[in-house]
């Protein structure tokens, strides 16, 4: 394996100003993997193509785990866009703005679904609290917050 160096920020760092700047994810980090795999294949944009198919893509929508991932961000996508086309979405804001006036209910309910978000997830591990203490698993082990922090 080689040393590229200060190379080997050129990928991730033209994929973030590429995102920002285009706004368009897909786009930028397909840029940024093709990037990648120029630098790891010579610089030859033939080679690079088949790699970055071949051994970045394919490999990583193999992986079960991430074909989980892919289908869940469908669905919640599909379900997002049902509310726009619907026009749930659009009902529940013009709901909400008879509770909130002013800047500081609109903070102040921000804050609060951020709240019962968190706790819907802590209600979760609580439910199976006996069996973590049993077993003696943390909490936050069944909640997939140990993933983050490990």
């Amino acid at each position: 394996m080689s040393d590229y160096g200060l190379l080997s920020l050129l990928p991730p760092i033209l994929t973030v100003i590429l995102a920002i700047w285009t706004r368009n994810i897909l786009f930028s980090l397909g840029l940024g993997v093709f990037t990648g795999s120029m630098i790891l294949s010579g610089y030859n944009p033939f080679r690079a193509t088949l790699d970055m198919i071949e051994t970045r893509i394919f490999v990583q929508i193999s992986v079960p785990s991430n074909i989980q991932i892919i289908f869940t961000m469908m669905a919640i996508g599909g379900f997002i866009r049902l509310l726009e086309i619907s026009g749930g979405a659009r009902a529940f804001a013009r709901g909400m703005t008879r509770f909130i006036g002013n800047g500081a209910r609109a903070q102040t309910s921000t804050w609060m679904a951020g709240l019962a978000i968190f706790f819907y997830g802590l209600r979760e591990c609580a439910d199976y609290r006996p069996a973590v203490s049993v077993h003696l698993c943390r909490a936050a082990d069944l909640s997939g917050e140990a993933r983050f922090y490990s």
